[in-house]
C-alpha cells in the first residue's frame, strides 16, 4: 500500500499504469513501471511503498520516500524469485548534480533494503529509455493483432531446419516476394512479443537481427 498519494498535476506527468496498476508522477517512473512489464516474472510494481526515517551525519532526523517496490514470482525452472527491488527513479543529469546531498538517503534505503532482504537500485533515464525499452515498446505494437498460423508454423519449420538466421533471411528463404514476406512480418514480431521466437533485445531490431526458437 503506498504511504503518500500522487497527487494530480496540471505541470508534470502523472497518471497510473495501465498494467501495474501503480501510480506515477512523471514520464520516467511511467515508462519505469512499463519496462517492470518486460519482465516475464514479474509479480507487482507499487509506487511509493514506505518512509524510511534516518539520522543524516549532523544528527537531524530526516525521512526518504523510494519512488517504487518491483517483487518477482518464483522461476518455473529452478523455484527462486529474484530479490524483491526498491528503486529510486532519478533523470542520470540530476543524479550527478545532486549525488552529494542524495548519498545519505540512498545508504539509509540500503540497510533498510537488506534488512528485509531486498535490494535497492537506482534506475535513470539511460537504463530504462535503453535500446531494450525501444525494442520492446516496437514489440508492443504486434501483441494483440491476430497471428497467421500458417506464417507461424512456416516459421517455426524454417528455424527448425537452419537454426539462428538473420530477419531478413528467415523471409527471403520463406518467400522470394516482397509483399509476401511483408505480410508475414507482424506474425513474426508477434511470436517475439510472445516468446515463441527469441531475439537480443539488448540490440536494435533490424533485418540483420538473429533470430532462432526458444532453448
Amino acid at each position: 500500500m503506498p504511504v503518500r498519494k500522487i497527487p494530480v498535476s496540471t505541470v508534470a506527468v502523472t497518471g497510473q499504469h495501465a498494467r501495474t496498476g501503480a501510480n506515477y508522477e512523471s514520464g520516467l517512473e511511467r515508462d519505469f513501471f512499463e519496462l517492470m512489464t518486460h519482465d516475464p516474472l514479474l509479480d507487482s510494481a507499487e509506487e511509493q511503498p514506505v518512509t524510511i526515517h534516518y539520522v543524516d551525519k549532523n544528527g537531524r532526523k530526516k525521512r526518504y520516500t523510494p519512488d517504487a517496490l518491483v517483487k518477482f514470482k518464483a522461476d518455473p525452472k529452478t523455484g527462486i524469485a529474484k530479490c524483491p527491488m526498491l528503486v529510486e527513479v532519478k533523470y542520470r543529469d540530476e543524479l550527478k548534480e545532486k549525488f552529494p546531498q542524495l548519498k545519505e538517503r540512498f545508504r539509509a534505503a540500503c540497510r533498510y533494503a537488506r534488512a528485509r532482504g531486498w535490494v535497492f537500485k537506482i534506475f535513470t533515464d539511460v537504463k530504462i529509455r535503453g535500446v531494450k525499452f525501444k525494442n520492446k515498446h516496437f514489440l508492443n505494437g504486434y501483441r494483440d493483432i491476430n497471428p497467421v498460423p500458417v506464417h507461424q508454423d512456416a516459421i517455426v519449420v524454417e528455424l527448425r531446419r537452419s537454426g539462428s538466421l538473420a530477419v531478413s533471411d528467415l523471409l527471403s528463404r520463406l518467400t522470394p516476394d516482397r509483399m509476401a514476406q511483408a505480410a508475414i512480418i507482424p506474425t513474426m514480431w508477434w511470436m517475439v512479443g510472445h516468446g515463441e521466437l527469441c531475439v537480443d533485445l539488448n540490440s536494435p531490431l533490424t533485418m540483420s537481427a538473429q533470430i532462432v526458437l526458444p532453448a
